[in-house]
């Protein structure tokens, strides 16, 4: 049955296979709930990125991090409907976030391919698909009501429709799967920057009592107040994060 056009960076990891199975998915965040995570980012609590800081230049375009909290959320609530809790999709974010940043960022090669070789896809060929999405629908179930639970306006659905058809042409006539790979892992280096960020991990189990996580917290507090004012962000984590990136 035809579905809703996907998230980009969601449909393009599965043509591509780099989102892995959601049982094993699931399985990592089972394990991944056994800690309760409180992540510092390296400046302090002002730290976190502002949406329009720019996470990846690839020639002329650019990836943001509002691109990339959006296509978190789209996805998020795939997974959601799909029966992952919001715990369980939260404890795995860290290991699938790289994965849906490596998503938009082939989108965007394969984009500026398709303008290189002026592939456009017509207001009718969009107008078709979406008549199809609609037509294999439940009939108790509307267009518009599953693009409100989604969260998803008609024009939002459109530009995704329009984008997967481009590429759809593009992979038909031109390239196939591995070409795109490969042209995306030579260039990696030298067509974008990213952007990491860092964060110390103060870690407590299910077995620390009220006690215990208060302690923890109030640690978490002080460390953010010793960056804000201007600490060594690596001395810090090599002391105190529980995290094993830290060294």
């Amino acid at each position: 049955m035809k579905r809703l056009a996907l998230p980009v960076a969601l449909w393009m990891m599965l043509l591509y296979g780099t989102v892995p199975a959601l049982r094993g998915a699931e399985a990592e965040a089972d394990a991944a709930l056994t800690m309760e995570e409180t992540c510092l980012p390296a400046t302090g609590a002002e730290a976190a990125l502002a949406p329009d800081t720019i996470l990846v230049k690839l020639n002329d375009a650019t990836i943001t991090q509002g691109d990339l909290d959006r296509e978190i959320k789209a996805v998020e609530k795939i997974m959601l409907r799909r029966g992952l809790s919001p715990d369980q999709f939260t404890a795995m974010l860290a290991a699938f976030k790289p994965q849906i940043l490596d998503g938009l960022v082939i989108q965007a090669l394969l984009n500026q391919e398709c303008t290189a070789q002026n592939i456009v896809i017509s207001e009718s060929e969009v107008k078709a698909e979406i008549a199809a999405i609609e037509a294999s629908l439940p009939p108790e179930q509307t267009l518009a009501a599953e693009l409100a639970q989604q969260g998803v306006s008609l024009e939002m659905l459109e530009e995704q429709v329009r984008e997967q058809l481009r590429v759809a042409k593009l992979l038909k006539i031109t390239v196939t799967a591995e070409d795109i790979r490969k042209f995306y892992d030579e260039n990696r280096a030298r067509l974008f920057e990213s952007v990491r960020a860092r964060h110390i991990l103060i870690a407590t189990t299910p077995m620390d009592d009220a006690a215990q996580k208060t302690l923890k917290k109030e640690k978490a507090a002080k460390l953010r107040q010793t960056l804000v004012e201007g600490g060594d962000f690596a001395q810090l984590a090599k002391e105190n994060s529980d995290c094993p990136s830290k060294d």
